[in-house]
């Protein structure tokens, strides 16, 4: 049995680094065999000296020579591993400490294929707005729980537009997926796992149409999501709001990328909308598989009402169109909608004083920690989070009833005011 953990990255190395240092802790943990791969999309910057200046053993790094877009470099990642599960996070985001360990026992207690855990959120600082970096942790997520969920059942909640978020799916991303499971995916869509501009979000529902075992959970933290200045995810709020159209900015290099990619679905790069990549990937994962697909059309229409009317201007066009190409019995419906009528206000990032002047909070439903305000401050987040959380506690002690979840908030909190009390 081998982890690869598959790092895909692109011109990010001040992220990337830290990101290493995570890596690094949590590899030395793991007295397992553990394959880190990093695929470099054609960076310009010092990726290659981070990577080779790392202190991970055995870590493989694989540049391309071209820059491609971003399903085609998770794929080419996916190509270079060769462990038998598979884990995908990306280059601002972190590993637990105890990550690896707690993953390790997870695999050897049973036949699963899906592995799953609770995601905490860090937000990078960003020094030049004098915002401090932090994470919140939701008590009653992280207790510990162990739990495991019928994919037929989750498959059935997504076709009715009744889950949470995509996250809710099989993720390799800040997930692990089984070597055999990929290569069954693989095997019903021509050769290839990841498909559309969003393959994070394709896949999460991909493993689910082909999944024969339960899946396995717990709530804990094995990974750590990042949310900095640069990430995909900024750049696509930045998008929505009116604020990142021209030819530079990170959102346009992005589209840019994909246009030559011969594997996206319906969606369109510029699809400001997960609900309708979400559709996408549902529609084409079932076509792949020769699996009927009875999508709760009206369901998903009441879903992605809501979003429509939030969005503005060309945004608000661009996602009724690209609804009526997946949803065409709604078609009348949906050009309907109505959008909003004034541009939305771009997020504003806390000034210095009011940075400056927030610290750790304790409650009963929810944690929130600041960090250090320099880019050192995810490899602090991580080990504070697994501090707090208790997550080098073996898998076969965790809870599985809620009672077992309860105590064990008792002693999160306990943890989190020894954190704070330490802090000067």
């Amino acid at each position: 049995m081998k982890i690869s953990l598959v790092i895909p990255t692109r011109s990010r190395a001040i992220y990337l680094r830290e990101c290493l240092k995570t890596v690094a802790i949590a590899v030395q943990a793991c007295d397992h065999d553990v394959e880190v791969i990093v695929s470099d999309n054609a960076s310009d910057d010092e990726t290659e000296e981070v990577c080779a200046q790392s202190n991970i053993t055995g870590l493989k790094y694989f540049r391309q020579p071209d820059r491609l877009s971003m399903r085609q470099n998770f794929e080419a990642g996916l190509h270079a591993s060769t462990g038998s599960h598979v884990v995908f996070i990306g280059d601002d985001d972190a590993v637990a400490p105890n990550g690896l360990v707690l993953l390790y026992e997870m695999i050897e207690s049973g036949d699963h294929d899906i592995f799953k855990w609770r995601i905490v959120n860090y937000v990078w600082p960003d020094p030049d707005r004098g915002q401090q970096g932090g994470v919140v942790l939701r008590n009653n997520k992280l207790l510990g729980r162990v739990r495991r969920i019928d994919p037929k059942a989750l498959l059935a909640d997504f076709k009715a537009a009744r889950f949470g978020g995509y996250q809710s799916g099989a993720m390799v991303y800040h997930g692990c997926i089984s070597r055999r499971l990929i290569n069954k995916v693989r095997a019903a869509q021509n050769g290839t796992y990841f498909w559309t501009s969003c393959p994070d979000v394709y896949v999460s529902v991909a493993n689910l149409v082909h999944a024969d075992s339960d899946i396995l959970a717990v709530d804990l933290p094995v990974t750590i999501g990042g949310s900095s200045p640069r990430s995909n995810g900024t750049a696509g709020v930045e998008y929505i709001q009116n604020s990142a159209r021209s030819s530079t900015s990170e959102h346009a290099k992005f589209v840019s990328e994909l246009a030559g990619d011969p594997c996206l679905g319906q969606t369109t790069a510029m699809c400001p909308s997960i609900n309708l990549v979400t559709i996408d990937a549902l529609q084409l994962s079932h076509k792949f598989g020769g699996v009927p697909l009875d999508l709760a059309e009206t369901a998903w229409l009441a879903r992605i009402t809501p979003e429509i009317k939030n969005f503005y201007g060309d945004v608000a066009t661009d996602m009724r169109a690209q609804a009526s190409i997946l949803l065409p019995s709604l078609k009348d419906k949906i050009e309907e909608i109505p959008a909003r009528l004034n541009a939305p206000v771009p997020r504003q990032a806390p000034t210095k004083e009011t940075a400056a002047s927030a610290n750790t909070s304790i409650g009963l439903t929810k944690i929130k920690v600041n960090c250090s305000s320099d880019m050192n401050g995810l490899t602090d987040a991580s080990k504070v989070i697994d501090q707090i959380c208790g997550a080098s506690v073996p898998f076969a002690e965790l809870p599985t009833t809620v009672f077992g979840s309860l105590l064990r908030l008792r002693k999160m909190i306990g943890r989190a005011r020894a954190y704070k009390n330490q802090l000067p």
